[in-house]
């Protein structure tokens, strides 16, 4: 240790006592400019520079004299100069025997001059320089360089301690952003980085070509004062294809300091998921258009069917009306089937579900493509699993293999290959497969094709109903809003992802079927039946099919009262209870709903027969009992339809 005489003792402790408040409030500029003017009150000379290689920005002048800005320059200039070649020739030097041999060259106004160098933990590593200046010759006795030395050594020691502070402060810091979800970058005012996180670093640098610090005073379009002016709303940015981040960023105050906090979030999930669940809702309402639209047609059809085929009854009818009858039906009979198209979509058609090995069934579809495809159309069928069993009704299911593989025929004139690949997939809440699919236990059906593709602007769109690229007359644009039905309809998913020129794979999933079940017994249609004169209670809203249904029911035999609503039906039933026999009422009627009626009159008359029509799919009923009592009937329906279902109720005791 250097060896201070007496007159400097209050120099020194004033130094100490200065340092150690300087430490404590972590901060280098503060240290360092405290420190000059330190030197500038208690010493002679007349300017003084600190460096520091720590922050190289960190270069700081202060004069008492008049000193312009070119010497200012000249003098910093070489301040960093002679720093560097100090560094690289890693001189290792004592203060007190060498440091006079540092001595500069001669700078305009500046008569008397030395630089010291301060000093780091390591043997011979320096860290920074001060220099000293003054205007007049030989300003510097050996008493004022001896104060210099120990200003050195103990700015040295100082700044050792406060970088050791800073750096113990830094790792907290690191520790407690790498602890958070979010990616974290701390800019210090002028754009150097304090400190981040490795989320951070990677979110930043996708705007900033692997850059942080090109990113301060702008992120992507955003200036730093609008990324300010937004608060805690931030702005969203794509960074890259699919990669969204939500960025924010905050004034602080850090060691005393103005700072600025950019707060990074992969939000590229939530984005897919408002992105799926935007398309959910979408499909929903477009569904529930779709099925207010084919309940009334399927009533118009129903008229118009159930007419024409009480006119062929008539036995004075000729031959070429009978025929032209036979056509009306069914063209009828097509419309029908175009209606249970968007109820399949709209998931309000009536499945008949049992329990379906999807091998066996898509080695079948294969063989039936196979059959009827042209030759330059390719199918690979991959079974990554034997043993996949769900709860399916087999038609509809053929009905969207069909759709899905129809249009991978149409994306492929010259020719491709289909890919069908079925195998099983688990999965938890936690790890899904699509943000909108729960975990569980699921077939996979994958279906990939080596066509055109579908463009990435279209793709959202096609499951929407009537939605299609073909030429008209080439397509409904109803075969993937009916898959799409069906699938939800067994609780299933169905996801499409597509590039053009590359071809399309669909994927759907379906529930595994675990448990042994005996498969459903399928209805059998026989001759027209007659009834026996009982008396049906009939309800519905629309008085044209009211009117059809009625007629029609006289025809097969059959005594009928009418209402077009619950009420009016309630007061019929209860001033002819004891005569009803059965009570046909639809679904939808206009002050409650059908099953909520029959529920009602069950309740009054136990044994009574019931049957619930409508266009839209059968509703759920809880109530064990209350479902074997109900039975239910899709709307259109045929004359045979209706007479064996109403024979098949009245006889069931």
């Amino acid at each position: 240790m250097v060896e201070y005489p007496e007159s400097f003792s209050k120099l020194i402790f004033g130094l100490h006592a200065l340092t150690r408040k300087l430490i404590a409030s972590l901060d280098y500029e503060n240290f360092l400019l405290q420190l000059i003017k330190f030197v500038l009150k208690e010493g002679k000379g007349d300017v003084v520079v600190a460096f520091l290689e720590e922050k190289q920005d960190y270069l700081y002048f202060s004069s008492r004299g008049d000193i312009d800005k070119r010497v200012e320059q000249e003098i910093l200039t070489k301040i960093k100069s002679l720093y560097f070649k100090l560094k690289n020739k890693k001189i290792s030097v004592e203060l007190k025997k060498d440091i006079l041999h540092l001595t500069g060259s001669k700078i305009e106004k500046i008569e008397s001059n030395f630089f010291l160098p301060l000093f780091g933990k390591e043997k011979g590593e320096i860290i920074g320089l001060i220099y000293f200046g003054a205007q007049e010759k030989n300003a510097f006795d050996p008493e004022d360089i001896q104060f210099y030395y120990a200003l050195a050594e103990h700015t040295s020691f100082a700044l050792s301690l406060l970088k050791d502070l800073l750096d113990e402060e830094s790792k907290r810091l690191k520790v407690i952003f790498s602890e958070l979800p979010y990616g974290m970058v701390l800019f210090e005012e002028g754009g150097k980085i304090i400190v981040n996180n490795e989320l951070g670093e990677k979110l930043l640098t996708l705007f900033c070509k692997r850059d942080m610090e090109k990113c301060y005073q702008s992120i992507g379009p955003y200036s730093w004062d609008f990324l300010l002016s937004r608060g805690e709303q931030g702005v969203e940015l794509e960074a890259e294809e699919k990669v969204f981040v939500r960025i924010k960023c905050k004034e602080v105050i850090y060691r005393q300091k103005k700072a600025y906090l950019v707060v990074l979030e992969d939000i590229s999930r939530a984005k897919e998921v408002e992105k799926q669940m935007i398309g959910q809702e979408r499909l929903a309402a477009v569904g529930k258009l779709a099925a207010g639209i084919a309940h009334d047609f399927n009533n118009i059809l129903n008229i118009i069917m159930g007419y024409a085929e009480l006119v062929k009854r008539d036995s004075n009818l000729s031959s070429k009306s009978y025929e032209r009858l036979n056509v009306l039906v069914e063209q009828s009979e097509r419309a029908a089937a175009l209606i249970r198209q968007i109820l399949d979509f709209s998931r309000k058609s009536m499945l008949n579900r049992s329990l379906l090995s999807l091998v066996s069934f898509i080695k079948e579809q294969v063989k039936f493509f196979q059959r009827i495809f042209p030759a330059n159309i390719q199918f690979k069928l991959q079974i990554l699993e034997e043993n996949l069993i769900v709860k399916a009704d087999l038609a509809s299911l053929q009905q969207v293999i069909n759709n899905i593989v129809i249009n991978s025929r149409d994306a492929m004139p010259e020719g491709g290959t289909i890919t069908i690949t079925l195998d099983r997939v688990e999965t938890t809440d936690q790890e899904r497969l699509h943000y909108i699919m729960p975990g569980g236990k699921w077939a996979k059906i994958e279906i990939m094709d080596t066509g055109k593709g579908i463009p990435q602007e279209v793709l959202p769109h096609i499951f929407e109903p009537f939605f299609t690229t073909k030429e008209v007359g080439q397509g409904t644009g109803l075969g993937l809003a009916q898959a799409y039905g069906v699938i939800k309809q067994h609780d299933g998913f169905i996801f499409a992802r597509s590039k053009e020129g590359q071809g399309t794979v669909m994927t759907i999933y379906l529930p595994l079927y675990e448990k042994k079940e005996p498969r459903s017994e399928e209805l059998k249609e026989e001759a027209i039946i007659q009834g026996q004169g009982e008396l049906v209670l009939v309800v519905d809203d629309d008085p044209d099919f009211l009117d059809f249904l009625a007629l029609l029911l006289k025809d097969l035999n059959f005594e009928t009262i009418t209402a077009q609503d619950a009420t009016e039906a309630m007061d019929k039933f209860l001033r002819y209870q004891k005569q009803i026999s059965l009570v046909i009422s639809d679904l939808v009627l206009p002050d409650q709903s059908g099953l909520d009626f029959l529920s009602k009159v069950l309740l009054l008359k136990p044994d009574l027969k019931t049957l619930l029509i409508s266009g839209y799919a059968s509703p759920e009923i809880k109530d064990p009992e209350l479902k074997e009592k109900i039975y239910f009937l899709s709307k259109p329906f045929g004359l045979k339809t209706i007479s064996f279902v109403l024979r098949k109720i009245l006889l069931n005791p």
